[in-house]
């Protein structure tokens, strides 16, 4: 009896797990079998306008420089600004970019100039600030190598005398933007550019130094290093004399100080009076004797009353 629950045990065991596999392989067919069709949500599509070609600072605005191109209208990936038709970019009046944009780039507002027949910098110079144009050539403009977006510092060197010796140099102004260099104020510019005006990003009070500095002197641009947070330079900044052109002054050292000369005290001169010579208490005589006469030394108390003696007359 006992061995026969033994085997009746084991075959019922031995059916349980051919019966779970063959469940568990009959589900795998099923899944395996079934199609699931996931339908995905159609995303609306709309159009918005590109550039056909690459368009620089000023570049008039075509319709053969514009083109639709398929885009989806969610506003979470549409650029800020776009147009859907190129009419409304086509209007009656003239439109230019103000910005660089790239071929097959979204052409935005913030590209374009307002409605008018020339591209402005009032859109692009911030509110408290003014635009002003200084004269600059090769050497007072870094060589050529300072470009619209760069940040400059402004020297002014004038004579402050009769002779060359009094010119002096001062920083005026200091870290401001450069907008433009003659008419081009596209910040994508490369290479030098040897311009003969530079168009500055100033403040009022600033733009009006520059006015008046320019009639008294002449001015220099010093091309400023791309991070503006570093401003050790300015610390030393100070008026330049003739005299600091010295070899001493070059290498850093102080010039020698000329020795100071000290004063004296204010002593009169004695001058020595010149007194009144006492008179000579002699005076001459005439001695006759016989046909000879000769002169001798008497006092001239003895003189008195007589003019010439005679000693021993001829007899």
């Amino acid at each position: 009896m006992r061995n026969l629950s033994i085997i009746m045990f084991a075959i019922a065991l031995v059916l349980g797990t051919i019966t779970v596999l063959f469940a568990r392989s009959f589900i795998n067919n099923q899944r395996a079998n079934q199609v699931v069709q996931v339908v995905e949500p159609e995303e609306e599509m709309g159009t918005i306008i590109v550039a056909a070609l690459p368009l620089q600072f000023g570049d008039e605005i075509t319709a053969e420089s514009l083109k639709s191109v398929s885009w989806p209208k969610d506003p979470n990936v549409r650029p800020e600004g776009a147009f859907e038709m190129i009419s409304e970019i086509m209007t009656s009046d003239r439109r230019v970019a103000i910005r660089s944009i790239a071929k097959n780039e979204p052409v935005v507002q913030a590209k374009l100039s307002g409605f008018g027949y020339r591209a402005t910098l009032s859109q692009v110079v911030d509110p408290d600030m003014r635009a002003v144009a200084i004269r600059v050539n090769d050497v007072t403009g870094v060589g050529g190598f300072v470009l619209p977006g760069d940040r400059v510092d402004v020297l002014h060197s004038y004579q402050n005398g009769r002779e060359v010796r009094d010119t002096i140099t001062n920083l005026i102004i200091r870290d401001v933007r450069v907008l433009a260099i003659d008419q081009i104020a596209d910040e994508s510019t490369e290479g030098a550019v040897v311009a003969k005006a530079a168009t500055l990003e100033v403040s009022q009070e600033q733009a009006q130094k520059l006015s008046l500095s320019s009639k008294v002197g002449s001015l220099d641009l010093v091309l400023r290093p791309m991070l503006r947070d570093q401003n050790v330079l300015d610390e030393h900044s100070k008026t330049i004399k003739v005299k600091d052109l010295t070899a001493d002054n070059a290498l850093g050292v102080k010039p020698e100080e000329k020795p100071q000369l000290t004063k004296r005290a204010y002593r009169p001169v004695k001058r020595k009076t010149r007194t009144a010579a006492k008179p000579d208490p002699y005076g001459n005589m005439t001695v006759t004797r016989g046909v000879k006469s000769s002169e001798t030394k008497v006092l001239k108390e003895a003189e008195q009353g007589v003019s010439t003696a005679l000693v021993g007359a001829p007899g």
